[in-house]
């Protein structure tokens, strides 16, 4: 399994904890909390709760709240950035699409993992089967930029967006619409 190198470090001193999330491309409806480099628990999305992990297996106790906060769900996050693009320009908001998300959310992965600044030899490898996209956008930026792909400001209706750091520390950008 791939481990995304997205990140979201959130440290605590004072507690000595050395939290960090961390999300997986083949699971994007959890997200894995770490602390000093050791898996501790997870976040369920779907289901919205907290499940400890012992290094060995998963407690049975599910809790609503985690140690720190989980970060927003990648896809989700990013078509919201998409969409404060589109705001300012007097565009509609994209609505939001899980497979579209799905493969956004991989493509960029891909891109991070083999630092692929533009598209890959065939963005629409990543869509899911049934589901298609129509165009697909994509950027390669310094984290703190903020969103940078095409097709955000096309006339499509329905995308999915993602992102991911890679080890250059760069962020890797994917948009497909339809």
């Amino acid at each position: 399994m791939h481990l995304l190198c997205l990140a979201f470090v959130l440290s605590s001193v004072a507690n000595d904890h050395a939290w960090e999330w961390r999300t997986r491309a083949d699971d994007p409806d959890r997200a894995y909390l770490y602390d000093k480099g050791v898996q501790v628990g997870g976040w369920d999305y779907t289901h919205e709760y907290f499940q400890r992990f012992d290094g060995k297996e998963w407690k049975s106790e599910k809790q609503k709240r985690a140690p720190i906060a989980p970060p927003p769900k990648a896809g989700v996050a990013a078509l919201a950035e998409v969409n404060a693009l589109r705001a300012q320009r007097g565009l509609p908001p994209y609505a939001y699409d899980d497979d579209l998300t799905k493969a956004a959310q991989a493509a960029a992965v891909y891109r991070a993992n083999y630092l692929i600044e533009g598209h890959t030899s065939n963005d629409f490898a990543f869509v899911p089967a049934g589901s298609s996209a129509a165009s697909a956008g994509c950027a390669a930026w310094p984290q703190g930029m903020g969103w940078g792909s095409c097709c955000c400001y096309d006339n499509y209706r329905l995308a999915g967006a993602g992102w991911a750091i890679g080890k250059d520390g760069r962020r890797y950008m994917h948009l497909f619409v339809r």
